[in-house]
Order: structure tokens, then sequence, then C-alpha cells
């Protein structure tokens, strides 16, 4: 797998915000809507993690493993954060670094990574062909220094 091509593929789709203003205004919404409104973020952001790996499939024939190293590629190149994968069977633990909504929302009661986890898991879905489910299990702007996904496929 070419990782510059994943890159190109990313960008040639994506718009660039800063990241200050993206944290303003996502720390707006969850402000105006509360924390209740994470089921509607999670599924923005599975939509866009969906469009994401239907892309890199479409534009550069990439399936399975491919597609999973992919996901963790252009998760970066797009600047949400350094992340870790590692499988364990049906599995995926995901460690992220950096994580732009959890550094600019410090401190927060609660995970705010609601659109994090939903990229991953529409990512995920396409590159395994099935249903995936993403909980945040630890988030950096409650406390540590990273954010922590666990993602289970459906058998």
């Amino acid at each position: 797998m070419d990782a510059a091509r994943v890159i190109e593929v990313i960008r040639q789709e994506s718009v660039l915000i800063d990241r200050a203003g993206l944290v303003s205004l996502y720390g707006a919404v969850l402000r105006l809507a509360g924390l209740g409104v994470g089921g509607v973020l999670y599924q923005a952001g599975r939509q866009a993690g969906l469009r994401g790996a239907q892309l890199l499939q479409e534009r550069l024939g990439l399936q399975g493993e491919d597609l999973v190293e992919a996901a963790r590629i252009a998760f970066e190149a797009a600047q949400w954060g350094e992340a870790r994968w590692q499988r364990e069977d049906v599995t995926i633990r995901v460690e992220v670094a950096r994580s732009v909504l959890a550094e600019g929302l410090r401190p927060q009661r609660k995970p705010v990574c609601h659109p994090l986890a939903g990229y991953i898991a529409g990512f995920l879905e396409v590159a395994l062909g099935r249903p995936v489910r993403v909980r945040e299990i630890a988030c950096a702007a409650v406390e540590g220094e990273t954010c922590q996904f666990v993602a289970e496929a459906e058998r």
C-alpha cells in the first residue's frame, strides 16, 4: 500500500479548517446541545468514515487489512490525532494521542470524541465488511494523555 496515495486521495476530498476554529465550533455545539448530542455526532463521524473508506476502495482498490491501515494513515493525515491500532480477533483497540477534539476542550467530565469514534466505526465497517460499534473508554479531555477506543465487529 502506498501511504502517499492514501493521503492524496483523502486530501482531494477534504477541506481545511484550522484546529482552533474546529474546536471552537465543536465546543459550541456541545455547550448548546449538551452531551446528549453524542449519538448525532457519532453518526456524522461514521458517515465520514464510511465515505473515506469507500473513496480509498474505489480509487486505490484497497480492501481488508490494507484498508484498516489506510484508515490510520488517513486519520493522521487529516490531523485528527496520532493513532495506534491493535487487533485482537474481532476487537480493535485504538489509542489516539493529540486528539484535536480532546486537547481543545479540556477539562470535561465525560468523553467528547464522539465524531472520532464514529469515523473509526465507519471506516472499519467498510474494511471488515460487517457492522462495527466503537466506544470511547478513556478521553484525554477528561484525564490522561490519550483517548482510547474499543471497536467491536459483529461476527
